[in-house]
């Protein structure tokens, strides 16, 4: 997986939902808020169980683990 400026753009606008979710959820009003937070999660949890199928590799598999944590 290459990591492109469109890749990163579209992950930005993704991280932004939840959070504008929450800025906007005392303004609108009941109907739009729950209507709204439903179209959200559900259009999270799909992006999420779709990055499950996309790729056998995993961009988290190549970082360094850290395994002694007691050490300072």
């Amino acid at each position: 997986m290459r990591i492109t400026q469109s890749f990163l753009l579209a992950f930005a606008i993704i991280m932004e939902i939840p959070m504008i979710m929450i800025l906007l959820s005392p303004i609108l009003p009941y109907g739009w808020n729950r209507l709204l937070n439903i179209v959200s999660g559900i259009l999270l949890t799909l992006i999420q169980a779709g990055s499950l199928f996309t790729s056998s590799l995993s961009l988290q598999r190549g970082s360094p683990l850290v395994t002694d944590w007691t050490t300072p």
